[in-house]
């Protein structure tokens, strides 16, 4: 009966069926949050949970503290602060994550853009703070810029590698390009654990500075997972001991865009993976 009532009001032009679903939605969770027990009184609901990555979210939006989904509907950005999903959950963004995140603002900016525009203004900013061995690095950190935007379009993700001896502006380079990429974190001396959760909970762009996976002292496990990184498609599975049987066994997405800051060589078949920037 509720699909064809959704019908009905979507072919009378009523509703669009996405704006229809929305608001049933939206109705659903203010019900939810709600109870009424046999005496009649109303019980709150106020259980809330942490999930950064809702069904077509396009960003996050801080203002004044407060961190909300950025989401379209019609070709029309909007801001939630909340996601109820079919659960009956209801959900808010993590508030703490190390990216930048839109202003509120950004539903009174103009949706047509001049792309070839928008990549010479990139450009500019990335030499304003930072200096490349060769003119053509620039390009190519301006397209990844714009790349790290257009992940679920692209089924490998080429590593960034800047090298080189202390104080030759690795670091530096990865402190501009997170100010530049999507949903971009800049991390040092991660453990495996953080890497592989990090990338399937968020989805974000990965900046790693001193990382070791060579030699004695290199992390093996670190290194199987930076190569996962590269391939939409490979996941890392992991034993959970507070569930049971087959529930135990759980996989984990790290497809991502990611950049190594380093004096660290890299070993061969990482180095094939990476774009290298001898700095």
């Amino acid at each position: 009966e509720k699909t064809i009532a959704i019908g009905t009001l979507v072919k009378a032009g009523i509703f669009r069926k996405t704006e229809l679903q929305r608001r049933i939605q939206k109705i659903k969770s203010l019900i939810r949050k709600v109870k009424v027990d046999k005496k009649g009184d109303k019980k709150e609901d106020k259980t809330v949970k942490t999930r950064t990555l809702i069904p077509g979210l396009i960003h996050l939006v801080k203002e004044s503290e407060k961190v909300g989904y950025l989401l379209q509907n019609s070709g029309k950005f909007y801001i939630d602060e909340s996601f109820t999903g079919e659960d009956g959950v209801t959900y808010k963004p993590k508030s703490d994550l190390p990216i930048h995140y839109c202003g509120a603002d950004i539903l009174e900016e103009s949706r047509k853009l001049d792309y070839s525009f928008l990549l010479n203004d990139i450009i500019k900013f990335i030499k304003k703070y930072l200096e490349l061995p060769k003119e053509s690095g620039y390009l190519i950190l301006g397209l990844w810029v714009f790349y790290s935007y257009l992940l679920e379009k692209f089924d490998t993700t080429p590593i960034l590698y800047f090298y080189g001896v202390y104080e030759t502006g690795k670091s530096r380079a990865g402190e501009v390009l997170k100010e530049l990429g999507f949903r971009c974190e800049m991390i040092t001396s991660p453990t495996e654990a953080v890497l592989f959760r990090g990338a399937d909970y968020f989805k974000g762009a990965l900046i790693v500075d001193q990382v070791k996976i060579w030699g004695s002292e290199g992390n093996k496990d670190i290194a199987t997972l930076i190569k996962a990184r590269y391939k939409r498609g490979l996941v890392v599975p992991r034993v959970n001991l507070n569930k049971s049987g087959e529930d135990q066994i759980e996989y984990f997405d790290t497809f991502g865009p990611m950049v190594i800051c380093t004096d660290e060589t890299m070993p061969k078949d990482i180095e094939s993976r990476c774009i290298v920037f001898q700095m």
